[in-house]
């Protein structure tokens, strides 16, 4: 397979490669393709595909929906009441 190759105009990124390719002896072609490999399972991470007509989905919204229904008008998750001023319990 014929590589391609990738141009970045960015001396920020530049400068990262190269201070982290220093710090871990690693050349910066590996240095940004390990970069760009924990980007992406971060990124994969964070997006859960959620389909609206499953029927869990549908289960656990309406859950959610029938807790937040119940809860008292006022209701905070401040909790500062209950710590002093050096954030111990009262």
């Amino acid at each position: 397979m014929a590589q391609r190759q990738l141009s970045i105009r960015s001396d920020r990124a530049r400068d990262l490669a190269e201070r982290l390719a220093a710090e871990t002896g690693f050349d910066q072609r590996v240095v940004v393709e390990k970069a760009l490999e924990l980007y992406a399972q971060q990124i994969a991470a964070q997006a859960l595909p959620v389909d609206p007509h499953d029927a869990e989905w549908r289960r656990i919204r309406a859950m959610v929906q029938r807790a937040a229904d119940a809860a008292p008008a006022g209701l905070t998750s401040d909790h500062r009441r209950m710590y002093d001023e050096h954030g111990l319990p009262r």
